[in-house]
């Protein structure tokens, strides 16, 4: 619903602009749901932060799960200061259930035309409501926005078919990304058909929201700032038996999916690869079981020739399953591979950093054996992923040569594109571009 079009144009070019009228009615009403649980030492940290939005007509519905450290009396003290504010607030008191259980009392709560539901011991950017806000005021098909998302995902590369196997595998499962129409949330029957668990409440809401027909609309820019404390459910996961943690939340997925009749052997098998890309990446583990799965999933359901991935480490693997199964297929990028078929020599920047040595393999696959390695730390006998890694020498560049920079770090970009001389530059994000562009042309879904 749009309450006056002055507001309703602010985020009309672009949905770039932010909400702020100087009469909160003027403004399409926000329900902000925060379940809070035994977070004293944070939540004044988040409070301030909703204090200093932009966005005017909010209301705040905090549920207190519980909490016995103090929290419900810094909430007491906060009370005043945002009714002050403007926002209208709605205090929740309920024996100690869990988080899925209190941001489904709060859900049941609201009354505004938009949701979010923010974690308690996390803090917002001044413009988290209204630069989100703005994406749905202006464009009435849009029913649920999402923030802080990765430069890989975005509106126009997404396969939007395989959205919901995209959530199962990539861990973008955070609520507090979203901006949901409440008239969305309905439709999707969220909180009738609500599944409480002490675990989590993401796959709650994400799930039946991806199976509602509406795909997002994501923004990448850092909205939310997350914070990783001792005392929360990740954190509890990692100090127990995180392998029992992760277990338990593919089983509760597993559910989810089963109550809303989306489970099947494909759905399955991609949530085992999500869960299993976290306990990897958490734990540090061998990667085999991961690097099988994919594989398996490939050979299953796509007519790729499994065969011509097996040479791929895991990391670029990875980077190819997401490729194929979640990316439109990619424009050629003409600058790079025009660069790479008539430069004498290619040299590649900076390889023995953390994303060079992700990206060394990568070579391999393109085809690109005969590239030099340099880095600063390079030397006689000093190698890396079969290739050998000099120091630079980069006096003896000329406007015939190629330079590929590997770091991800602003600072040894700058430094490196100012020693080349009259040579080619690129950088890594380019090299993605070409690996996406390899890749999408190599095999399609059945």
């Amino acid at each position: 619903m749009v309450k006056n079009n002055l507001c309703a144009n602010a985020g009309a070019k672009g949905h770039s602009e932010r909400i702020k009228c100087n009469d909160k009615n003027m403004q399409t009403k926000v329900s902000m749901v925060v379940a809070c649980y035994n977070k004293s030492e944070y939540i004044d940290e988040m409070l301030q932060s909703v204090h200093e939005q932009e966005y005017d007509n909010i209301e705040l519905i905090l549920v207190n799960d519980g909490s016995t450290d103090g929290t419900r009396e810094r909430i007491a003290e906060w009370e005043p200061k945002l009714q002050l504010r403007g926002f209208d607030v709605i205090i929740i008191d309920q024996e100690n259930q869990g988080v899925g259980a209190a941001v489904r009392r709060g859900l049941s709560q609201i009354s505004g035309d938009y949701v979010c539901s923010p974690d308690c011991d996390d803090h917002l950017k001044s413009n988290y409501v209204s630069r989100m806000a703005s994406v749905l005021e202006a464009d009435q098909t849009v029913d649920w926005v999402q923030c802080n998302m990765p430069l890989s995902i975005t509106n126009n590369n997404v396969k939007r078919e395989n959205y919901l196997l995209l959530l199962l595998e990539s861990g973008i499962w955070s609520i507090w990304r979203k901006l949901i129409r409440s008239s969305y949330l309905n439709q999707c029957r969220v909180v009738e058909n609500f599944v409480t668990d002490r675990l989590s409440q993401e796959m709650a809401i994400n799930i039946p929201l991806t199976l509602g027909g509406s795909f997002p609309f994501f923004i990448n820019e850092n909205l939310y700032h997350y914070q990783t404390r001792k005392n929360s459910i990740m954190e509890a996961a990692r100090s127990s038996n995180i392998m029992d943690f992760f277990v338990n939340y593919k089983n509760l997925t597993i559910k989810i999916l089963k109550s809303f009749n989306a489970l099947d052997e494909r759905t399955e098998l991609m949530t085992q690869i999500g869960i299993e890309k976290i306990i990897t990446s958490e734990t540090g583990k061998t990667d085999g079981e991961l690097r099988s799965l994919m594989l398996l999933y490939l050979e299953k359901y796509t007519n790729i020739q499994v065969s011509s991935l097996n040479g791929l480490n895991t990391s670029v693997l990875q980077f190819a399953f997401e490729t194929l199964l979640f990316s439109n297929k990619a424009n050629e990028p003409e600058s790079l591979t025009g660069s790479l078929k008539n430069a004498e020599r290619i040299i590649a920047c900076a390889c023995l950093g953390s994303s060079g040595m992700k990206m060394l393999p990568v070579f391999q696959f393109l085809g690109l054996e005969q590239i030099i390695c340099w880095d600063e730390n390079g030397g006689n006998d000093v190698y890396a992923c079969g290739y050998g890694i000099s120091r630079p020498r980069y006096h003896e560049l000329t406007d015939k040569d190629l330079v590929l920079i590997l770091s991800t770090r602003p600072d040894v970009i700058l430094d490196i594109s100012e020693k080349v001389n009259e040579a080619s530059v690129f950088t890594v994000d380019a090299m993605k571009q070409y690996l996406r562009w390899k890749i999408s042309n190599i095999g399609e879904l059945v």
